[in-house]
């Protein structure tokens, strides 16, 4: 019994090293201002957009890269430079993104591929 469920818990979220075949394609994740989606091309460029309850529009490109981790325990990275951010460490909005390297890991969570900014927040799930 104890066994099993020990076996739950890890398969509930776990490190995942995807090919850039799984990561090309949409991805998005709701934030309590609004919804953000991240579509990753095969030539390694994306398009990022983040839509506010409010209606308003903000939309950013830039290039995309896929990176194995080093480490035991952890997942790959997708790295996207130029990326705006915008929410804060606390889920929050952010005040005026600016461009800059966002490290997203790879994970699996309950079975389905997930990349995670903040492992307190829900991370961006895939679309299509």
């Amino acid at each position: 019994m104890v066994l099993g469920v020990f076996v739950l818990a890890m398969l509930g979220c776990a490190p995942s090293h995807p090919t850039e075949r799984d990561v090309v394609g949409t991805w998005s994740t709701a934030h309590n201002f609004g919804r953000e989606t991240i579509t990753l091309a095969a030539d390694h460029s994306y398009s990022q957009s983040c839509t506010a309850t409010s209606g308003s529009l903000v939309t950013n490109t830039g290039r995309w890269t896929l990176v194995t981790a080093q480490t035991a325990g952890l997942g790959s990275t997708l790295e996207l430079q130029a990326a705006l951010v915008f929410v804060t460490a606390f889920g929050e909005r952010a005040e005026a993104p600016t461009p800059r390297t966002v490290q997203l890991e790879a994970l699996r969570n309950w079975g389905r591929l997930e990349l995670s900014f903040n492992p307190d927040l829900p991370g961006f799930t895939k679309q299509d």
